[in-house]
């Protein structure tokens, strides 16, 4: 059994960290995981806080979130919308943006300051609003329960491959998109787009029946 990991943590713009660890412990969106050479394969979507990496006796930190973590043959992949070293944290914007939450709590106006974007948000908040959306359609029965579950799965899978292939592209030295070159994958995971296309377009052409009978 292999006595380290590799680790390669990217965001859509850049790779962050390539090297070969002892330990990574991530924050899930169910609580935080360690992962350990010869650990069992799994993919798992990856939260907010604090990534901490050990090689030897140094601990190393990453604020990170968002994104997937993918391990399969002792590789961790993070696959992560934002990921910042701590001397790389903006300090001033997250000051701004802990002012704008307590004048939000405080139902006060957040002033005319304009808030800062840039692509990672973009992403991060797309994401959390595409699954948001499909739990309310849910709630709201325009959608089966199944459906809308079904609908994000196929997201949360076409979400990870188009990381997956940014951070191949971003290892090259080349730039990120969003194009998933069907060749360069799988069967298994061939297999899997091709589910998860199906369902998006299957639950298209119900809705549109739904809409126009009225149903």
């Amino acid at each position: 059994m292999p006595d380290r990991l590799t680790l390669e943590i990217a965001t859509p713009t850049r790779l962050v960290v390539a090297t070969s660890v002892d330990e990574v412990v991530a924050p899930g969106s169910q609580g935080y995981f360690g992962v350990l050479p010869g650990h069992a394969p799994f993919l798992t979507t990856l939260g907010t806080g604090e990534l901490t990496y050990r090689i030897g006796r140094d601990e190393h930190h990453l604020a990170v979130a968002g994104g997937f973590v993918e391990v399969r043959n002792d590789k961790v992949i993070v696959l992560a919308d934002s990921a910042e070293r701590p001397e790389e944290v903006d300090r001033g914007r997250a000051e701004r943006a802990r002012q704008r939450a307590e004048r939000r709590l405080s139902g006060r106006p957040a002033g005319d300051e304009p808030e800062e974007i840039d692509y990672a948000r973009a992403a991060r908040s797309l994401a959390r609003s595409t699954l948001e959306r499909l739990e309310a359609a849910a709630q709201a029965g325009t959608l089966s329960r199944g459906g809308a579950e079904a609908l994000a799965d196929a997201f949360r899978y076409l979400t990870h491959l188009r990381l997956r292939e940014q951070l191949r592209r971003l290892a090259a030295g080349g730039q990120p998109d969003n194009r998933v070159p069907f060749g360069g994958l799988s069967p298994l995971e061939q297999r899997r787009l091709r589910d998860a296309l199906r369902t998006v377009v299957e639950l298209q052409r119900a809705t549109a029946r739904s809409f126009h009978t009225g149903e």
